[in-house]
């Protein structure tokens, strides 16, 4: 295992031995093989010392409690586990008739406790299925890379780049175009691996050899 700063100090006098076609070469292969390495760790939703990044808020969504009333006057009871309202009628899953009705509010004699208490009107689903973070941005078209003779970076570059700084470094950002503002937690995509350092000193070992 090598710390950067000491990878960066045995490095530079081989380097500056090879051509600069040569040193060109093999920045492209540093440079490929480290954007994988990246692109891996970041879909195992882990930082650079392998922890586990904070795990997603789960966000809370409005939904519409179930509603029960008696229609028109009559005993027919319809009951809805999910609906809208427009323009003076409801439109919803009828429970009763195991189909979507249309009812008009100004008909609706009396509203009742309903039976089904389940947001589903039926079941309760048990257990959260947690999404895995930033599937889009590792993507080559986002993840990308940069080499020269001199230098190899794996970045991020335009929107993409503010969006993967706020998780980098922990900042205040808004959750939507115009949504609130929050402090996201720090979750480090970007970062060298003890496994990165010892890569990019078998690579530059192996290109060296006669």
């Amino acid at each position: 295992m090598a710390t950067l700063k000491a990878l960066e100090t045995w490095a530079a006098p081989l380097l500056n031995k090879l051509s600069e076609s040569e040193r060109r070469k093999l920045a492209h292969t540093i440079a490929l093989r480290l954007r994988k390495s990246q692109r891996e760790r970041i879909r195992r939703q882990q930082d650079p010392t392998l922890g586990r990044y904070a795990a997603r808020k789960e966000q809370q969504r409005p939904r519409n409690r179930p509603l029960r009333f008696m229609y028109d006057g009559t005993s027919r009871v319809a009951e809805l586990k999910s609906y809208v309202k427009r323009g003076g009628y409801i439109t919803g899953f009828d429970v009763e008739a195991d189909d979507i009705r249309t009812f008009k509010e100004s008909l609706i004699s009396r509203y009742m406790p309903p039976l089904h208490t389940t947001q589903s009107g039926f079941r309760q689903k048990r257990g959260t299925i947690r999404r895995k973070m930033f599937k889009g941005i590792v993507a080559n078209r986002h993840l990308k890379t940069r080499h020269s003779g001199a230098e190899v970076s794996v970045g991020f570059f335009g929107e993409v780049a503010r969006i993967a700084r706020v998780h980098q470094f922990g900042e205040r950002d808004r959750v939507s175009h115009n949504g609130p503002e929050v402090d996201y937690e720090q979750r480090e995509l970007l970062g060298f691996t003890d496994d990165d350092l010892d890569m990019i000193r078998d690579l530059l070992v192996k290109h060296l050899m006669p």
